[in-house]
């Protein structure tokens, strides 16, 4: 090569923008990325909307949940829900036909289920423990399914149900707190301790 001679570069065509191959470069040295999956959250929950439930599908606990609205709620995203650390509250519903949370065992404060105009069954089959329950004010209401419900240390409140006719409280030896039976006169199948046996059918004459 004689001195002073200049050395030309060539530069070959590429068929897409350089940006492109800076992320196939990028993709190369760490890996495919991954999706970013939501932390569940660590304080209680306020639900209002299906959008909020969906949010909670990776959740096996929470700190407690707070369930109210107009719209037709889904609860298939809790189905793997095992433990509410607080309280458990279903309220002022107009569409939840069912209340069905198959893997919740724990709940470490209350279940108020109020106040629920479509509901027709309860089913809590995995609960083992919680320290209240309360049922109000549900007029379609038929069944309470907890057959697993063995711990119950405070109160037990079932009132304003008249379409109520089947209680499974078939594990539960006794409740530690007050028993109220009100305004529930078609219950003609009581599982549960004998101490707390809800009245029998009464007369709509």
């Amino acid at each position: 090569m004689s001195p002073g001679r200049s050395v030309g570069v060539w530069a070959l065509p590429l068929p897409w923008p350089v940006p492109f191959y800076a992320l196939l470069l990028a993709v190369g040295c760490h890996g495919t990325p991954r999706p970013t999956i939501a932390a569940c959250p660590t304080s209680p929950v306020r639900v209002r909307s299906q959008a909020d439930l969906d949010a909670l599908r990776p959740c096996t606990s929470l700190a407690g949940l707070d369930l109210r609205g107009a719209v037709p709620f889904d609860l298939t995203p809790l189905e793997h829900l095992a433990r509410i650390e607080g309280d458990l509250v279903i309220r002022g519903t107009f569409a939840l036909g069912s209340v069905r949370l198959p893997a919740l065992t724990h709940v470490g404060g209350e279940i108020a289920i109020i106040g629920n105009l479509d509901l027709a069954g309860v089913y809590l089959p995995a609960l083992v423990r919680a320290r209240s329950l309360v049922v109000t004010d549900a007029p379609p209401l038929i069944e309470i399914m907890l057959s697993s419900l063995a711990e119950l240390p405070g109160d037990l409140r079932l009132a304003r149900l008249p379409s109520l006719e089947l209680v499974d409280l078939s594990a539960l030896p006794a409740v530690g707190g007050a028993v109220a039976v009100e305004a529930a006169p078609f219950i003609n199948t009581w599982l549960g301790p004998t101490e707390t046996r809800a009245p029998p059918m009464q007369s709509q004459d």
